[in-house]
């Protein structure tokens, strides 16, 4: 991985645990690890998701810790669990509000609510499965 500069290390790494934070890398009690780098298309998009992820804390029945980070368009985001159950539940979880978040994005940047046609019946815009 590359080098993040002082000044975004400070504002780029975030715990989502309520417990004191510690290095999930570095630690024995935690022996289930993973690492997402997930690639957001550009900083500000990283940033974003990085605040709007790190709100949601695990579950406190959880032994998942998760620890955030942003290496330029690229948010990197650290797991540790005691138990695989655990850490397979928090991975999965991360990537559906993380897709909820980009999907709000691009929702918010492509001002895609003005260019939706409005339907005057109710039904006629549904989807056909």
């Amino acid at each position: 991985m590359a080098e993040v500069d002082a000044r975004s290390v400070e504002s780029s790494s975030v715990e989502s645990s309520d417990e004191e934070p510690e290095q999930i890398g570095d630690n024995q009690d935690l022996p289930h690890t993973a690492t997402l780098r997930l690639n957001l298309s550009s900083e500000r998009a990283a940033r974003i998701a990085m605040t709007t992820l790190a709100v949601d804390k695990e579950p406190s029945r959880s032994s998942a810790k998760r620890t955030f980070k942003i290496e330029d368009n690229y948010l990197i985001v650290d797991f540790a669990s005691h138990d695989r159950k655990y850490l397979q539940k928090s991975i999965a979880n991360l990537m559906e509000m993380c897709e909820l978040v980009m999907s709000t994005l691009d929702l918010v940047d492509n001002k895609k609510w003005l260019n939706q046609p409005k339907s005057k019946e109710k039904g006629k815009d549904k989807k056909k499965r």
